[in-house]
């Protein structure tokens, strides 16, 4: 017969033992956290200090599930589901390290799981306008984005055109993957105002392009690949 002390003992041990285990992988994160951001300082040689400032502010198990803040500083795109991820860090600084507006007052972020996104922006830039089309994603937008960064504006809506009277833009930047891009993203930046984006092949994967307004026109310049949620 089992005695019941004795399950009672093995119980408290097992669940002390998950207990630290669990404390230690939380202990763990800031130490990754910093070892992170000195490979990416390093990587794209980043020097700008709101880039550095951001990278250190902001927390992305924040914006990760319970069961997946453990990759939050594994420098991948974190899988949300079948089709969502949060970019990773590398694609991330591979956007922003190749922006050269010096203007620095208005952004506009588009897709989805881009809260993540807009809030590194929000280092860099005066007003930060974020397009989330990931509806699921409102009740941690009111409690982590409207109660700690007062110049994101955040809108769920899968029109891209929401805040198109706050036009024009410095920077658009789309954080999902589209099929297509076209002119009307580039009406809704200013003069030398820059656009990224991630353009899908027909194989799937995404390549990383920066849109640059020049005149009438402009000029695409491409950065790599990545990985970007699907806009749809």
């Amino acid at each position: 017969m089992i005695n019941k002390g004795s399950l009672f003992k093995t119980a408290i041990i097992l669940f002390s033992y998950l207990f630290l285990m669990s404390q230690a992988f939380y202990d763990s994160l800031p130490q990754q956290k910093n070892d992170l951001i000195k490979l990416l300082e390093t990587k794209f040689n980043i020097t700008d200090r709101n880039i550095i400032t951001a990278l250190q502010s902001v927390n992305r198990e924040d914006f990760l599930p319970e069961e997946l803040k453990k990759y939050a500083y594994i420098d991948i795109s974190v899988p949300i589901d079948n089709s969502n991820v949060i970019i990773s860090y590398s694609d991330l600084m591979k956007a922003i390290t190749s922006l050269k507006n010096t203007r620095r007052e208005k952004a506009l972020v588009i897709g989805k799981n881009s809260d993540f996104t807009a809030v590194i922006l929000s280092f860099l830039y005066k007003q930060v306008y974020l397009i989330e089309s990931n509806i699921e994603l409102k009740d941690r937008n009111e409690t982590l984005i409207k109660g700690r960064y007062n110049n994101i504006i955040s809108a769920f809506s899968n029109d891209h055109n929401y805040f198109s009277i706050n036009s024009p833009f410095d920077l658009v930047f789309i954080n999902s993957s589209i099929n297509e891009f076209t002119s009307n993203y580039i009406d809704l930046v200013n003069q030398n105002g820059e656009v990224i984006f991630a353009l899908s092949d027909r194989y799937g994967f995404n390549i990383l392009h920066k849109a640059t307004k020049i005149g009438f026109s402009y000029n695409i310049t491409i950065l790599g690949e990545v990985l970007f949620p699907s806009l749809n």
